[in-house]
């Protein structure tokens, strides 16, 4: 890969501080297929428009719902 072309992706560490997110936690939704990456020599990279739009999947059971009455 060119080099140039790592000026529209994000290192974990970077995606990390962009989403409020630890390093651990951007590469769990990369191994979940929450977040597409690319392998470089070891190391992943994340698009940087993926990370503008990327919103986590709700955790939990979403046909629970909590009642706010209780």
């Amino acid at each position: 890969m060119i080099m140039s072309t790592f000026e529209n992706y994000a290192t974990t560490k970077e995606a990390a501080e962009i989403l409020g997110k630890s390093e651990e936690c951007v590469r769990h939704y990369i191994r979940s297929g929450q977040l597409e990456a690319i392998d470089e020599r070891g190391r992943k990279y994340i698009l940087r428009a993926d990370l503008e739009h990327f919103a986590p999947r709700p955790r939990g059971n979403p046909n629970l719902q909590k009642d706010s009455k209780s």
